[in-house]
């Protein structure tokens, strides 16, 4: 009996404990079961987390550079570049309906960003920077301020995390600009190895069509030089002055006329002072003050001179070969001063004359050889000019084309345009202005008049005809009325030309929009849209404080431009054509 309990027990202890054992394997399955759902629930909760924190930076980086970026400083250029083009937007042209202006916009998707990583429960640096470069753009001049390392820092952040960005519909900025900078200026561009001041580039005064000019500086190889520009081939062609005008360098200058065909005479100290020299051989062929010059098809100059003896205004030529031939043209009394009341221009002595108590303009043909035919009257001029202190500028300019030659006087409040179309002289017609630079185009003259009254300039542009004359004004204040940040500060980065028909202008725009171009008709200036040429804060790849660019100028040719970008690695030259388009231009000294 006692075994078959024994055995009855061992059974019932053997079933008892296989079904405790039955009940742990099935608890054990359980627990697997609940560990395994956790986990599951675990790597899709971390799953969606690093589905927000992508989507969170494609946002915020479409919204900051637009399509993507990798490298932290192309995301600040991007982002420089874009806030340039900002800068030319009125507020409320930079906003999307229902939403904050741009950059200002992209504080929220930043902020999102922020929270995403903090949510992903990954260490990185990307949610302070991204909350700093948030905070950065709630500001007022968030538009304008530099950002460069706030952009930067996320960029490295954001590459730290292995983030990829991807462009996604949604905020993005307004448009980027592509401005050269002093890093990619075009190396074919330079004009010279070293530095040279714009003063020293000295251009003829009174343009003859073709651009000669002459670079009146010898500290560096190959100068001082005779300069031409050959616009259909974007090109400069220079040759060192001979040996004789090296000497007499700086104090060179281009004064009077030449024909197209006629290497230009150089006039050295004040209008022939210390000596005039054919530019080609540096052969001296006169010395003394001159009022008027002009070199003919012959080869041969004339000009006009002062006979301090008898105080008469005399006439001389100098033939290619030969003594020079002298004579009175004028007396004192007849026109006053002959350096403001007189000029030689190509075949034409011109002049200013009282007559029996009238003022009027005159004119003598030059003949071939030189000599002088009779006086023709062009005119009566309503009145006589004033030469104001300090004044250096002639009061009698011309210009021509093969249709027309052109006179324009000054006077004391008014100035007068007289035209010579071949069948003889056109009565002179009054306009508004004193000042400006005279140029031609078939049979239309235009004067050109910046008047650099900081930040606030004006540019006068009055076109005439044979008939009549019509003035416009250009008030930068009008014009940046939307965006008065980019109003000019530096006179030196200020330039204006007439440019077949219409006017360009470029400026440095406030403390950081760069150097901006506008070409448009005068009357139209306010329609077009800025055009960034050059951003100055950036060097070596980087941001700076401290302007790149040292100073501007515009050389019109009537059917294009050259312009002249003084940098702290150089001189630069463009040519500007009359579409607006800028270009390189290479220079060669032969």
């Amino acid at each position: 009996m006692s075994d078959t309990v024994d055995i009855e027990l061992e059974a019932l202890q053997q079933g008892q404990a296989k079904k405790r054992k039955l009940v742990l394997v099935a608890v054990g399955a359980a627990v697997v079961l609940v560990a395994g759902g956790v986990a599951a629930a675990v790597v899709q909760a971390s799953a969606a987390n690093e589905a927000r924190l992508a989507e969170a930076w494609n946002r915020a980086s479409t919204c900051i550079v637009g399509d993507p970026l990798e490298g932290a400083e192309a995301a600040a250029t991007a982002f420089r570049n874009a806030q340039l083009v900002a800068m030319g937007l009125a507020v409320e042209k930079r906003a999307e309906p229902g939403q904050k202006a741009w950059p200002d916009r992209c504080a929220e998707p930043l902020h999102a960003l922020a929270e995403a990583v903090e949510g992903s429960g990954r260490e990185s640096g990307l949610a302070a920077s991204s909350k700093a470069f948030a905070v950065g753009l709630d500001h007022p001049e968030s538009c304008t301020r530099d950002a460069s390392a706030l952009v930067m820092q996320v960029w490295r952040d954001a590459a730290a995390l292995g983030l990829k960005a991807a462009a996604v519909d949604g905020p993005r900025p307004p448009g980027l600009a592509s401005p050269w900078t002093q890093d990619s200026l075009p190396e074919s561009s330079r004009f010279v190895p070293g530095m040279i001041p714009l003063e020293s580039i000295k251009t003829e005064s009174t343009p003859s069509g073709r651009m000669v000019f002459v670079v009146d500086a010898k500290d560096q190889p190959n100068l001082p030089a005779l300069c031409t520009a050959h616009p259909e081939t974007k090109r400069i062609t220079c040759k060192k002055l001979p040996e004789s005008l090296q000497r007499v360098c700086p104090g060179l200058e281009l004064f009077g006329t030449s024909e197209e065909s006629v290497p230009p005479f150089l006039f050295a100290g004040d209008r022939g002072k210390a000596g005039i020299y054919r530019s080609t051989d540096g052969r001296q062929v006169a010395q003394g003050l001159t009022y008027g010059a002009s070199a003919l098809p012959d080869g041969s100059l004339v000009r006009t001179l002062w006979n301090d003896d008898r105080k008469e205004v005399w006439y001389a030529i100098h033939p290619a070969d030969g003594k020079a031939k002298e004579s009175k043209v004028l007396d004192y009394d007849e026109v006053g001063n002959p350096y403001y009341n007189s000029g030689l221009f190509w075949d034409w002595l011109i002049y200013k004359a009282w007559v029996k108590g009238s003022l009027q303009l005159q004119a003598r043909k030059v003949k071939p050889g030189g000599d002088l035919d009779p006086v023709q009257l062009v005119g009566e001029l309503g009145q006589r000019s004033l030469i104001v202190p300090g004044e250096t500028r002639p009061h009698i300019t011309a210009c021509r084309t093969k249709q027309a030659f052109v006179v324009r006087v000054k006077g004391s409040d008014e100035q007068y345009t007289a035209f010579h179309l071949g069948d003889g002289w056109k009565p002179p017609v009054a306009s508004m202005g004193t000042e400006g630079d005279l140029t031609c185009s078939e049979t239309e003259a235009v004067v050109t008049h910046l008047v650099a009254q900081m930040p606030e300039p004006w540019v006068y542009q009055t076109r005439c005809t044979p008939a009549a004359c019509q003035r416009s004004e250009l008030s930068f204040k009008a014009m940046l009325r939307d965006v008065p940040h980019l109003k000019p500060q530096d006179e030196k980065h200020l330039t204006s030309a007439e440019l077949d028909g219409k006017l360009l202008v470029l400026w440095g725009a406030g403390e950081r929009g760069g150097l901006r171009m506008r070409f448009a008709p005068a009357d139209h200036m306010l329609k077009v849209k800025d055009h960034v040429l050059f951003d100055d804060l950036v060097q070596d790849g980087k941001h700076v404080d401290v302007s790149t660019l040292l100073a501007t100028r515009l050389l019109s040719g009537s059917k294009y431009a050259l312009l002249f970008l003084s940098t702290v690695k150089g001189l630069y030259v463009f040519h500007v054509d009359a579409e607006g388009k800028v270009s390189p231009v290479t220079t060669v000294f032969e």
